[in-house]
């Protein structure tokens, strides 16, 4: 049996989450919900994830300074808050978890 370094990539797939997204209202952009995020084995956490939703959508505010954003309410992760979570947006995923993001953004007005 092979084996391979830490930092070969080959034979190694990125790994990919399902991610429901709930939103008031609907983001721009051409996005399926639920949506597959590709994470690199390395980077596995929610707080990783959220950084790719944000790439995704750069105009809404995930995460700010590693911490909640603006838009950002709440992230399930298999059901539970990250807010029950041991290791809060911290927490490591795996491939067969679900992750259910709830987005608020602030509707605008004006005159």
């Amino acid at each position: 049996m092979k084996r391979v370094a830490k930092n070969d990539k080959i034979g190694k797939e990125n790994m990919k989450i399902n991610v429901k997204i709930s939103t008031n209202l609907v983001p721009s952009g051409n996005t399926t919900v639920p949506t597959k995020i590709e994470l690199d084995e390395e980077k596995n956490t929610v707080l990783d994830l959220l950084r790719k939703l944000n790439d995704r959508f750069p105009h809404l505010k995930l995460i700010d300074s590693d911490q909640m954003g603006e838009d950002l309410r709440y992230v399930y992760v298999n059901g539970i808050s990250h807010f029950d979570l041991p290791n809060g947006l911290k927490t490591n995923l795996k491939e067969s978890d679900s992750v259910h993001v709830e987005i608020f953004m602030e509707p605008l007005a004006g005159g």
